[in-house]
């Protein structure tokens, strides 16, 4: 807008400098071209502050309402709040696991397990319980991130299937198992050796037991793993980003945001 006036004056003066040529006299077209100056940056100036002042109305407006909505909703909002704010904690610990030198051993992957049912279950309470008496603004996020906490629920809850588990071992060793046998990714069939036994026949039909260790298997299917490792980081991150995007993930949020508020 101000380029925009400048430019105008200018084409004034040009203009009045050719039609004031034998009209007016030299100082009578200073005078001219000095009032339409102020002329046009006056109404420039009241423009651009009432531009401003309005901006600055709406914001204030618009924060009025929302603090007026967080008032009416606060004590819901705060157990909210003391609930959200407890997942970071968990999502932090599955990192933790994820970045360690035994990531994807049966025994972690049910520590990971552990961890992401903590994090579904705090969004499961919060929306049956509460979430429907909140405020707007917390309503919004919340069933944002409730949303895709349970759309990576299948994935966490079961990294490995029991195909993969089967298909996985079947790599690995030179025996082939049992159409019928079944497979988990877990302490349930891995022992404290980080072994999985299976039964096979020997030359004479006799069965007997044969074991083959995570290392082994991890070994034996590198890309599977490295591949499944980092999808667990990409999508843990994701979650971490989606959190991150609340406009109050916990209670101190909301404070302080209230102080900021009183303060100005």
């Amino acid at each position: 807008m101000l380029i925009a006036g400048f430019i105008g004056v200018l084409i004034v003066i040009l203009i009045l400098n050719f039609i004031g040529i034998g009209v007016l006299k030299k100082y009578e077209r200073l005078e001219v071209i000095i009032g339409i100056m102020g002329l046009v940056t006056t109404f420039l100036g009241a423009y651009i502050g009432a531009r401003i002042a309005g901006s600055e109305s709406r914001k204030l407006f618009k924060q009025q309402i929302k603090m007026n909505d967080l008032q009416q909703n606060m004590d819901t909002n705060i157990k909210i709040l003391e609930e959200i704010g407890k997942i970071p904690k968990h999502i932090n610990k599955i990192s933790d696991l994820l970045y360690g030198s035994k990531a994807l051993y049966p025994k972690n992957i049910e520590k990971i397990k552990d961890e992401y049912k903590k994090i579904s279950d705090v969004s499961k309470k919060v929306k049956d319980e509460n979430l429907s008496k909140s405020s707007i603004v917390i309503y919004r996020d919340v069933m944002h991130l409730t949303l895709n906490i349970h759309s990576l629920e299948d994935f966490f809850f079961r990294p490995i299937s029991f195909s993969d588990t089967k298909k996985l071992i079947q790599n690995t060793i030179d025996d082939n198992l049992s159409p019928t046998s079944h497979y988990s990714w877990s302490t349930q069939i891995f022992d404290r050796e980080n072994k999985v036994k299976y039964p096979v026949e020997d030359y004479k039909g006799e069965p007997f037991i044969k074991s083959v260790s995570v290392e082994e298997i991890i070994k034996e299917n590198p890309q599977f793993f490295k591949d499944k490792l980092g999808e667990l980081k990409k999508r843990i991150k994701f979650l971490d980003k989606q959190f991150n995007k609340m406009t109050y993930k916990n209670l101190d949020d909301l404070i302080n945001d209230y102080s900021k508020l009183y303060k100005d």
